[in-house]
C-alpha cells in the first residue's frame, strides 16, 4: 500500500488526527493541502479541505492556497464541508460582505479550468470518510479518470516559458489559455499578464521582465 499523508495543523481536524493515524495516515508537513498521498499511476494526488466557514470569510487565503496546491500536485481536489447558508439576493450568510453565489462558483470555475477537481461534504464526519474513499478510489488501476486520462505531447510553447523564474509547465499552460499564443504573452503588460489565474502580481513581474530581454516569439 502506497504511503498516505496528513497534514494535520489547523483547528478543522482538531481531535481527528488520531483517527486519520489509525487508518493508515502518516502525519507529515504538507508545502500545500491537507492530504498527500499518490495514485496508482504513481500520480500526487493533494486535497484541500475547507469548511464552508472558511471559504466564504477568507477567499484571500483559499486563492493562494488552491494556488500552491494546483501548482505543486498532479491532481489536486478541493474538498468543502459543513453546511451552505444563503440569504435572499443569492447573498452568502457568514461570508464575506456582499459575497454571493457567483461570486463563490466564478472563483471555484477559474480553478477548475486550471485543473482542480471539487468535492462537496455534509459534515467533518462525512469528509473523513470521503477522503478516505477518495484514497481507494485512486489506488485502483482502473480508475475513471486514469481511464479518461490522455497523454499530450509536450507542447514546446510551454517548455519555452518554463525557463522564466516560477513559471512551472501548469502555469505556463495558463498563460498560453489566457493569451492564446507565445507571442500574445510577449507582448501583453505586467498588469494583463497578472489577470491570468494562479499569476501574482511578482510571477508577472517576472514573465514581463524576461520577455522584454529575449528576442519577441513569433
Amino acid at each position: 500500500m502506497l504511503e498516505k499523508y496528513i497534514d494535520g495543523r489547523g483547528e478543522k481536524w482538531q481531535d481527528w488526527v488520531e483517527k486519520f493515524l489509525t487508518y493508515g495516515w502518516q502525519r507529515k508537513q504538507l508545502d500545500a493541502g491537507d492530504f498527500l498521498f499518490y495514485a496508482s499511476n504513481e500520480k500526487s494526488v493533494g486535497i484541500e479541505c475547507k469548511t464552508v466557514d472558511d471559504l466564504t470569510s477568507r477567499l484571500g487565503d483559499a486563492r493562494r492556497e488552491l494556488s500552491q496546491l494546483i501548482d505543486i500536485v498532479d491532481i489536486p481536489i478541493l474538498l468543502v464541508f459543513n453546511r451552505w447558508l444563503r440569504r435572499s439576493n443569492d447573498l452568502l450568510i457568514g461570508g464575506q460582505q456582499h459575497l454571493t453565489w457567483g461570486h463563490l462558483w466564478n472563483l471555484i470555475q477559474t480553478f477548475q479550468d486550471s485543473g482542480l477537481r471539487f468535492q462537496l461534504a455534509t459534515s467533518r464526519e462525512h469528509a473523513f470518510l470521503r477522503i478516505n474513499q477518495l484514497y481507494a478510489y485512486y489506488q485502483k488501476g482502473e480508475h475513471t479518470s486514469a481511464l479518461v486520462a490522455r497523454r499530450a505531447a509536450t507542447d514546446r510553447r510551454i517548455a519555452s516559458l518554463m525557463p522564466i523564474p516560477g513559471i512551472s509547465k501548469k502555469l505556463g499552460a495558463a498563460l498560453l489559455h489566457n493569451f492564446g499564443s507565445l507571442q500574445a504573452v510577449a507582448q501583453a503588460t505586467e498588469h494583463d499578464l497578472a489577470t491570468t489565474p494562479l499569476i501574482g502580481p511578482s510571477k508577472a513581474r517576472m514573465v514581463y521582465n524576461w520577455m522584454r530581454r529575449k528576442e519577441a516569439y513569433k
